[in-house]
């Protein structure tokens, strides 16, 4: 618990030549970084076999780039961090990494339950009058 709270100390997070990663530090990142590659793998099998929606198959496109574009930046932050390059393996640069992910989920979540189902709602609307127009 210390290591975490000593992780978010400035003289860690902005060291431009932080101590190498741990190799048990290092797996447990790679495995995200996979799985969220695995991930963007399956959703993109998926995608192309079985959903027919379009506004559904448009957010989920937006979730396939999210996890597709994260892991393999989170991959070259990996190899940065073992490699122990200066700048480029800051714990800063994770923290980066971190909040990119977080902000960028936020918005093809919130075009899957907020937006679409607006736009669907408007969509069966307009086609309800336009059944009765010539």
């Amino acid at each position: 618990m210390e290591y975490v709270l000593n992780f978010f100390q400035p003289g860690v997070l902005f060291n431009p030549r932080p101590e190498r990663i741990s190799a048990g530090g290092l797996q447990i990142m790679l495995a995200i970084f996979l799985i969220l590659l695995i991930a963007a793998t399956v959703l993109n099998f998926y995608m192309t076999a079985r959903i027919r929606d379009k506004l559904l198959l448009r957010g989920l496109k937006k979730i396939r780039f999210m996890l597709f574009t994260m892991s393999i930046l989170g991959f070259i932050y990996a190899w940065f961090a073992y490699e122990g390059a200066i700048f480029l393996s800051m714990r800063a640069i994770f923290l980066l990494w971190v909040i990119g992910f977080v902000v960028w989920a936020v918005f093809p979540v919130k075009f899957l339950l907020k937006d679409r189902p607006r736009i669907i709602k408007a969509w069966q609307e307009k086609k309800k009058y336009e059944k009765y127009m010539p």
